[in-house]
């Protein structure tokens, strides 16, 4: 921890960028995955008690929140991967902080497309859980 209080401003909002990239584009998918699955509901639910109207958007939420986050998936592994090599900069002396489009690149290079969604079924499972 005393490395990453040590580093110079620009490592330590290194990857400031791509979370609020990641962040905007989840929370604006969300509420608008949510709104169209309640308009929906409104519009064609009218005569369905009150308790499937619970249930529907409860479970219209978390579904909401899995898509976001599914479909941001690699803002948020990119993400991770710069606050990690942020903090391996000054903490061990490794090579200087690359940005946003060099990791990227990196990660399809190295696994293709789909390895900017490695470990993405247990990540959405989470965000459907909480949000």
């Amino acid at each position: 921890a005393h490395a990453v209080s040590n580093a110079p401003l620009r490592v330590t909002f290194y990857a400031v960028y791509p979370l609020i990239v990641r962040t905007a584009m989840f929370d604006a998918q969300m509420f608008f995955y949510a709104s169209r699955m309640r308009a929906f509901m409104d519009a064609n639910g009218a005569h369905l008690p009150d308790w499937v109207h619970l249930i529907w958007n409860s479970v219209g939420f978390m579904l909401a929140g899995l898509l976001g986050a599914s479909v941001n998936y690699p803002f948020d592994l990119i993400k991770g991967r710069m606050m990690a090599e942020s903090y391996a900069v000054y903490a061990f002396g490794t090579q200087a902080p690359r940005g946003l489009v060099s990791v990227a690149a990196e990660v399809v290079r190295k696994g293709g497309v789909l390895g900017l969604y490695a470990g993405m079924p247990t990540r959405s499972v989470l965000h459907a859980a909480i949000w």
